[in-house]
């Protein structure tokens, strides 16, 4: 398994042996970029993922639209971003596509709805918040569907700031603990 930034790479064989993951940048290439995944239901999606997907490609025009026009361009994007290590960049498209893949869900037929009242709000204060820095600082959005909403914050990297809190109102976690000692909503108040 491969650490860092990995493509996909669908293949065409119909048994998947060409289907592959491929790192495009080791672990080591954007240390200051992290991943927070939050957990906003432990509810079963009403629409598994594989059931979604067969009635998307059955119903959905926009999907195919994706896949043939949107996904290449937006694959060949991020790559230069991740590249360049441009966080403005990635942030916004990351936060695009995954408004993209949600309105697919609408558009298929019956319409998925995995976005929930509390990813919809997360969505809306990350955008706020980096609405009120004038920049992109947390790009956050519902990659997984209706149980987790992501989030990419930079944080430093300097030896001063390795044991102190990455903002002053999130405390570290202790470590008899992997979970944060504060409600979730507080680790958005930068």
């Amino acid at each position: 398994m491969f650490g860092g930034f990995v493509q996909w790479q669908r293949g065409e064989r119909p048994d998947g042996t060409d289907s592959l993951a491929l790192q495009v940048a080791p672990e080591t290439h954007w240390p200051e970029l992290r991943v927070l995944v939050l957990v906003v239901s432990g509810e079963k999606k009403p629409v598994g993922s594989t059931a979604g997907m067969q009635t998307s490609v059955e119903t959905s025009p926009l999907l195919k639209h994706r896949a043939e026009a949107v996904v290449p361009e937006r694959l060949a994007q991020m790559m230069k971003h991740i590249q360049e290590r441009d966080f403005e960049g990635f942030g916004q498209l990351a936060m695009r596509d995954s408004n993209q893949f949600h309105a697919t869900c609408l558009d298929t037929f019956p319409p998925i709805f995995y976005l929930t009242d509390l990813s919809r709000q997360i969505i809306a204060l990350a955008h706020r918040y980096n609405t009120h820095h004038g920049h992109t600082k947390v790009p956050a959005g519902p990659w997984e569907g209706h149980s987790t909403v992501v989030a990419f914050p930079q944080v430093p990297t300097s030896p001063q700031c390795h044991h102190r809190s990455p903002t002053p109102s999130m405390p570290a976690p202790t470590p008899s603990s992997s979970r944060w000692p504060t409600p979730w909503p507080s680790l958005w108040r930068w």
